[in-house]
C-alpha cells in the first residue's frame, strides 16, 4: 500500500541518518507504471529528504566525491590529527571511536555532534587540525624492578 511504503522510505531515511550513510532510490520511468503511486511516493521522498536537509545527488556526483574522499589524507601523531584536502569538499563528516574527546578544531568551520566531527566548506590544500586526547588515560610509571621498596 502507498501508506506502507511511505512508513518504509521514512525508516529508511532515518536509519540512514542516523549512521551517516548512503541511500539510493531507483524511482527509474521504467517503474512509473509497475506501481499507480510511484510519483506521488517520488514527491514524498523528495520531500522528506528536503526536510531532512539530506543530501540529494546523482550517482556520477557521488562517484565524484568518493574521488575526492579518497585523496585526503588523514594523519595523527599522539593527540592531533591532521586533515589535508586536495581538492575543495563542502561537507565532511569524521566520526572519532573510543575514549577520544575533542578538544579544539583549527582549519576550518566545523561542529562537533557526539563522536562525529562535521567540516564544512573546506577548500583545495586547507590543513584541519582536531586535538582530540583520550579520556581518562591511566598511566602506569616504569617498575625499576631492582627497587624492593613498595
Amino acid at each position: 500500500s502507498k501508506e506502507r511504503a511511505k512508513d518504509s522510505v521514512k525508516t529508511l531515511i532515518q536509519s540512514i541518518q542516523h549512521t551517516n550513510g548512503l541511500l539510493a532510490f531507483n524511482f527509474s520511468f521504467s517503474k512509473f507504471n509497475d506501481i499507480v503511486y510511484d510519483s506521488q511516493l517520488f514527491a514524498y521522498t523528495l520531500g522528506l529528504l528536503r526536510d531532512r536537509k539530506g543530501y540529494n545527488a546523482t550517482l556520477s556526483e557521488i562517484a565524484e566525491w568518493w574521488e575526492i574522499r579518497t585523496k585526503i589524507q588523514i594523519l595523527q601523531k599522539d593527540d592531533i590529527f591532521i586533515i589535508k584536502t586536495p581538492k575543495k569538499i563542502k561537507k565532511l563528516t569524521l566520526t572519532i571511536y573510543g575514549s577520544r574527546k575533542v578538544k579544539r578544531i583549527t582549519g576550518a568551520k566545523h561542529s562537533v555532534s557526539g563522536n562525529a566531527i562535521i567540516l564544512e566548506d573546506l577548500g583545495q590544500n586547507d590543513t584541519v587540525r582536531i586535538n582530540a586526547p583520550i579520556e581518562d588515560q591511566l598511566y602506569v610509571p616504569e617498575i625499576d624492578e631492582s627497587d624492593n621498596t613498595i
